[in-house]
């Protein structure tokens, strides 16, 4: 994620973690490549149904 989750030149994302099973979470950060904005987003799997279904509950921290 950190190589390709932009939305655009001036943001980048320096942290991410992925654990893809029921009860794991993705985080990851986006911020401003200067540093003066940005967020944390959280997310725990609920349901995962193998290449039909990612339920989850997401959370946003700024």
């Amino acid at each position: 994620m950190t190589k390709w989750n932009f939305s655009g030149d001036d943001w980048h994302c320096p942290k991410d973690t992925n654990d893809l099973r029921v009860g794991g979470k993705l985080f990851f950060r986006m911020e401003t490549k200067e540093g003066i904005f940005g967020f944390d987003f959280n997310v725990v799997y609920d349901e995962l149904v193998p290449q039909k279904k990612i339920s989850h509950t997401k959370k946003f921290y700024f």
